[in-house]
């Protein structure tokens, strides 16, 4: 694994969909950094979905599921 210090969520995610077994794996960045631009990296690195902190736990709890349900339709 890839684990470095000064490395930051974006970059992570980045690293983490080049490896084949877990590129497939979502991810949801979870940041205090809400402007318009961290949303859009987040994007661009591939990630699933931005939510910022603080969150409602009910929010980020649908976010999961509705992953998940997009996920299964895409497999089957």
């Amino acid at each position: 694994m890839f684990l470095c210090k000064g490395i930051d969520g974006y970059d992570t995610c980045r690293e983490l969909k080049k490896l084949e077994e877990i590129r497939d794996i979502p991810v949801i960045f979870v940041s205090a950094r809400g402007t318009l631009e961290d949303k859009i990296k987040g994007h661009e690195a591939r990630g699933h979905d931005y939510i910022t902190k603080p969150f409602n736990h009910s929010e980020l709890e649908v976010k999961i599921k509705q992953i998940i349900k997009t996920v299964k339709q895409v497999e089957s």
